[in-house]
């Protein structure tokens, strides 16, 4: 998103509504996990109040959540989602030049590991290779029926999540309709 499209997009009013397609993602993703969908549901009630609460987090991240006018509503909303998933376990932060063990340890502690765990197993990943290469390893032995996802927050990081491909297609979709990526 660029300097101008923010400029553009704070001036606009703020509706929940328009922000109703991060519960939909974060439904399909944790399986309408009820802390998931009802912090994501207080952030698109009231993301002033929200990012309040969570100013330090955003701050980390090198968000200004202060003065209220200068919200961008959408970049919080998504972040929240970030932090939600991670929150509860479905999604894992990992940095893009994470070594094997890293991120072997970051996959595993998803809630959905299961989903993957026999083709984690079956291959032959070496440490050499970068988090990008084992994801793209692991999704090809998937063979179409699950997704290490990445959810693009514009970072150097991995927000990795697992999907199955049901999941995975309705929400790249989403996430593209709205103007965010989300990656296999």
């Amino acid at each position: 998103m660029g300097i101008f499209s923010k400029i553009f997009k704070m001036r606009k009013s703020y509706s929940p509504e328009n922000f109703s397609y991060i519960i939909e993602i974060a439904e399909l993703i944790s399986e309408n996990d009820c802390n998931v969908v009802k912090n994501l549901t207080k952030c698109i009630d009231d993301p002033f109040i929200y990012s309040e609460g969570m100013k330090n987090r955003f701050l980390e991240r090198g968000i200004c959540v202060s003065p209220k006018e200068t919200i961008d509503v959408d970049e919080i909303c998504w972040i929240a989602l970030i932090e939600e998933l991670s929150d509860n376990g479905f999604l894992s932060e990992i940095d893009y030049k994470c070594d094997l063990d890293e991120f072997l340890f970051a996959i595993k502690k998803l809630k959905k590991y299961p989903v993957i765990a026999d083709s984690v197993q079956m291959i032959n990943m070496h440490q050499s290779d970068d988090a990008e290469t084992w994801i793209e390893a692991i999704n090809m032995d998937l063979n179409g029926k699950a997704f290490i996802g990445m959810i693009d927050i514009d970072s150097d990081s991995y927000d990795i999540i697992i999907v199955t491909s049901d999941v995975y297609e309705k929400i790249s979709d989403i996430a593209r309709m709205n103007g965010h990526k989300i990656l296999p």
